[in-house]
């Protein structure tokens, strides 16, 4: 899916001052049909800070807001009209409502329903077919290949309620199910981590000065004047200021990269972010537009 920057600052807003600002985290809303369907198929790739927050934007306009920035970060290709995370996510919530309903459960709440949602399917075809069986064993065990363990269930009751049974399932389980909370559901973790731009910025406040460092191996570079290697990069931010107003900028820049930046592995540019008295924060946004990688920080600011 093609990635636009939100233009409209009341999310991010939002998670700035339930994050950032070190806020008492309110009492959790009552959440509209569209926002609890969300939280139902998306509650096991949300981070703990993504939980807390979601559970306590007090609007539904803002808590679409939200969801449109879940699906859009955890898109894999960009580049594709499609957003394929959020295709498998809705494909598997389907499935598991459908085939793993216990007694007064919906699919997703159970723990089969978990597992499937985050792991998607065993790669035993014998398993396969007796997903849904609950009366053949007092047990159900999904070997997953690719990652080197299986997942054991068991109904203590006799009544086809089936719970993960930690003593016969490797610890190597939780791993997985907190790895993929960030990252994608396919592809290995060093795979998933070199899809995004890693950066850094130092800040001199007092100055009105940002200075960001891109990885140069993350950059894909096109051939400038002179044999010059360039690199093209969108740059977006909105800068939450301390005085409660809030300044958007957007820009395309084109920048040479030198033989000490080369070496030193950094591309470095500077911003000018005119800050008022007090903690702002900075919601930055780059992507590489010829190599495809993206990411976006939170930086929180302090002007004497």
């Amino acid at each position: 899916m093609k990635r636009t920057v939100l233009s409209s600052p009341g999310l991010w807003l939002a998670v700035m001052l339930l994050l950032l600002a070190g806020m008492t985290l309110a009492r959790a809303a009552k959440l509209d049909p569209e926002s609890e369907t969300f939280y139902q198929m998306a509650r096991h790739f949300l981070t703990g800070n993504e939980d807390r927050v979601f559970r306590r934007l007090p609007t539904p306009e803002l808590r679409r807001e939200f969801i449109h920035a879940f699906w859009e970060i955890r898109d894999p290709d960009p580049a594709t009209e499609e957003n394929e995370f959020r295709y498998e996510v809705e494909k598997r919530f389907e499935f598991v409502n459908g085939h793993f309903h216990e007694a007064s459960r919906d699919g997703w709440d159970t723990a089969r329903g978990m597992i499937y949602l985050v792991l998607g399917p065993p790669t035993s075809q014998n398993e396969i077919s007796t997903l849904n069986d609950a009366s053949s064993s007092g047990f159900i065990r999904w070997y997953y290949g690719e990652y080197g363990f299986y997942v054991q269930f068991v109904d203590r009751q006799g009544f086809g309620v089936y719970e993960l049974d930690m003593v016969n399932t490797p610890l190597q389980l939780m791993d997985y199910l907190e790895t993929f909370k960030k990252y994608q559901l396919t592809g290995s973790e060093k795979e998933i981590a070199g899809r995004y731009l890693k950066f850094t910025i130092a800040a001199d406040p007092q100055r009105d000065r940002v200075t960001v460092a891109v990885a140069v191996h993350d950059l894909v570079f096109e051939q400038g004047p002179d044999n010059q290697q360039v690199a093209r990069l969108h740059i977006a931010y909105n800068l939450y200021l301390a005085d409660g107003t809030i300044a958007t900028h957007s820009e395309e820049r084109r920048l040479n990269l030198s033989t000490q930046e080369l070496n030193d592995g950094f591309l470095r540019f500077d911003m000018t972010v005119l800050l008022k008295k007090g903690r702002s924060h900075l919601d930055l946004l780059l992507s590489d537009p010829i190599g495809g990688k993206m990411n976006r920080q939170f930086f929180s600011l302090k002007k004497k």
